[in-house]
């Protein structure tokens, strides 16, 4: 009797946060499994008292603490009954949120062979027939976004209509957007690692999403995309590997069905041109030796073209041996790079110009980017909102050094695309922290591309100098990587499940909460944790341009006869008020023996820096005016009259001031004042009176 009245109680949503818990090996908040599971925080605590009892009759305890998540205490062998136990439970319908509801509406409109009636579509969803009529109402602002038409014929019912190259990418995207990667991933890669660490529930979308999976040939799809790779000699992130192998199985059905693409002569003519198209061929014929159905020239030229728009698996955090990764890069794409970066390092900082991992991981992403733009792929990037809340200063001027390319393209940049620039900028910017000594080594899996692994890498770095990270690899690669022996831990933004070897879940952009998260989980070995907060790049209290460029700090008309005399006469400015290290000078004529003339941002004006770790003690900026011009070797801007010499300890805290130099410069009225002052104080009240207010 008791055990009827607890199986009842038990709802789906109960059940499947039961299902997360008994999978984690470290405590979950409130808003962890609400994101995870699509719901709100409140639903999660008052779902938690439902759970905490269908625990207690099965001899295990639901531990809770304020500041530090639940967690189910159990030995691991009573977790696996549980979940077993759970899996088996059947009997009810799912309770479906409103946006679960829209989601699975959508998913039948579009994969059904007839038409639906709202009313049929009431009864399935257990809502009434007017709710579902509104539902419609949204669901077809939503079809509009890929070109499609919800039809509605009175005595007939609802359909779709439009291209079957826009129901196709209409159905996956949905895919992604309701279930997530994460439960996507271990049955479209077939990876081991993250099949034991994450279960199938029958909860929400879930179980409506799993019909129509388990109608798809995904094991036969996930051979062709592997085939494919090897032929085409490239590795897929996760998340590329997700999206090709559902296009593929989804068109694999829909062919069985008469149901074949119809791209124009023009587009397969383009496309014939690469070699993708002849991999995509191949994968036709064993099609049609496997299932015994014939693609056509169109269905084979959109494979080519999901292979062509396919985002590649690239190593980050080092640059050595990637010279032959990009061999057979288009050479438009490292001057489109060059130009971005020198549109953004004299907004962020000019060492962006040569961090040679930011151009190598931005000329592998805007690669396949730029094919997306071309054959009119959507781009999908599901961490843009918050990488818009969580970086907006990087955000707009990412946005703002893309307007040449969109000139260049003849079509808007889509925001997806400046996001993933943003992810790469935000990435080089962590780097910028000064190092500290590393103790503990971990392994990150990332699911997503090069720009999220970038960042999260670079943000573990900063956040945890403590922290050695010995490689960045995907979810489907963990179980291959070498020398696990030698790792303490695994940082993933999917679960995985490596024997012996303690992983943490965290967000990829690692929020306050996964960074709090991460801090206990290193702490468990009494590693030492960074105390510092971590630096916000919008902060308000920078100094600005009038409080480093002063009257200590500025000289004119100084006799100089080379390049290395300017450096050391800017830098000596600094170095006298303490700001700077005697070594900074010298690592920063070591920039320009490296690199080149570069610093020379503007006609007659260089822009002197180092690293923050060269000797910078604190933010600073020294200006000087040069008696006789002097030739830094630069081709467009020699000779040079004005030097300016720029120290940052942090990503941060010199935004301001750098902003206001350059909004300074930008204007010949300016530059023509500071060239021809013969006073300090006249340079000085110039920059006062410009930024007094800001």
């Amino acid at each position: 009797m008791s055990e009827v009245r607890l199986r009842s109680h038990l709802d789906s949503r109960s059940r499947s946060i039961l299902m997360l818990l008994l999978q984690s090996e470290m405590p979950l908040t409130a808003s962890d499994i609400a994101s995870r599971l699509s719901m709100t925080p409140r639903t999660v605590r008052y779902r938690l008292r439902v759970a905490e009892k269908w625990l207690q009759s099965r001899g295990a305890r639901l531990v809770a603490k304020p500041g530090w998540g639940t967690l189910i205490d159990a030995p691991r062998q009573t977790k696996k009954r549980l979940i077993r136990e759970l899996s088996g439970l059947t009997g009810y319908a799912p309770l479906l949120s409103r946006t679960e509801r829209l989601h699975v509406l959508t998913l039948y409109l579009l994969t059904s062979n007839l038409p639906l009636l709202a009313q049929q579509m009431a009864c399935e969803l257990s809502v009434s027939r007017s709710t579902v009529l509104k539902d419609l109402d949204s669901v077809a602002k939503w079809l509009r976004k890929y070109d499609l038409s919800l039809v509605r014929r009175p005595n007939f019912g609802f359909t779709v209509s439009g291209r079957e190259k826009d129901f196709q990418e209409a159905i996956v995207n949905l895919l992604l957007e309701s279930i997530g990667e994460a439960f996507l991933l271990p049955s479209c890669t077939g990876s081991k690692a993250t099949q034991s660490a994450l279960t199938w529930s029958n909860a929400g979308i879930q179980h409506y999403a799993r019909a129509f999976l388990d109608n798809l040939d995904l094991r036969h799809s996930r051979l062709l995309v592997a085939l494919a790779a090897t032929d085409i000699d490239m590795r897929f992130t996760d998340r590329a590997y997700i999206v090709t192998v559902l296009h593929l199985a989804i068109l694999m059905q829909r062919a069985r069905q008469g149901r074949h693409l119809d791209v124009s002569p023009e587009f397969i003519e383009q496309v014939k041109k690469r070699q993708e198209f002849l991999v995509a061929k191949k994968v036709a014929e064993r099609v049609k030796d496997y299932t015994g159905v014939s693609l056509t020239e169109s269905d084979v030229a959109y494979i080519a073209m999901r292979f062509l728009g396919a985002e590649r698996a690239q190593g980050v955090g080092t640059t050595a041996g990637k010279k032959a990764e990009n061999e057979g890069i288009a050479p438009e794409v490292p001057t489109i790079v060059r130009t971005i970066l020198e549109r953004v390092s004299f907004s962020l900082h000019p060492c962006l110009l040569v961090d040679q991992e930011l151009i190598h991981n931005l000329v592998a992403d805007l690669t396949w980017l730029l094919e997306h733009l071309r054959y009119d792929m959507p781009i999908r990037n599901p961490l843009l909102m918050n990488i818009r809340r969580q970086y907006p200063r990087i955000y707009q001027v990412a946005w703002e050094s893309c307007t040449f390319l969109g000139d260049r393209l003849r079509k808007p940049v889509p925001m997806e695309v400046v996001g993933y620039i943003t992810m790469h900028l935000a990435a080089a910017m962590e780097r910028l922290r000064v190092p500290r000594r590393a103790n503990r080594r971990v392994l990150i899996v990332c699911h997503a591309g090069i720009a999220t692994a970038s960042l999260l890498e670079s943000r573990i770095q900063a956040e945890f100098p403590q922290v050695e990270i010995v490689g960045v690899v995907s979810a489907s690669e963990v179980e291959k990587s070498p020398d696990l022996s030698e790792i303490d831990a695994i940082i993933s933004t999917v679960p995985v499940e490596v024997r012996d070897l303690p992983t943490i879940v965290v967000n990829p952009l690692l929020n306050d909460e996964s960074i709090a998260k991460l801090r206990a989980f290193l702490s468990k070995e009494d590693a030492p944790i960074a105390s510092r907060k971590q630096a916000v790049l919008y902060k308000t209290n920078e100094p600005s341009l009038p409080h480093l460029l002063t009257a200590d700090t500025i000289r004119l008309k100084i006799p100089v006869h080379s390049w290395p005399e300017v450096v050391s006469r800017a830098g000596k400015l600094l170095l006298d008020i303490g700001a700077i290290e005697a070594s900074y000078i010298q690592a920063m004529k070591d920039m320009i023996l490296q690199y080149g003339p570069y610093m020379v941002a503007w006609p007659g004006i260089a822009l002197l820096h180092a690293l923050p770790e060269n000797g910078v003690k604190q933010v600073c900026m020294s200006l000087v005016t040069l008696r006789e011009p002097v030739a830094f070797g630069h081709p467009n801007h020699d000779p040079v009259d004005i030097a300016i010499a720029l120290g940052a300890v942090d990503n941060y805290s010199h935004l301001k001031a750098l902003g206001q130099l350059q909004q300074l410069l930008e204007t010949q009225e300016a530059v023509d004042k500071i060239h021809n002052a013969v006073d300090v104080y006249q340079v000085v009240d110039l920059i006062s009176n410009s930024f007094f207010n800001e």
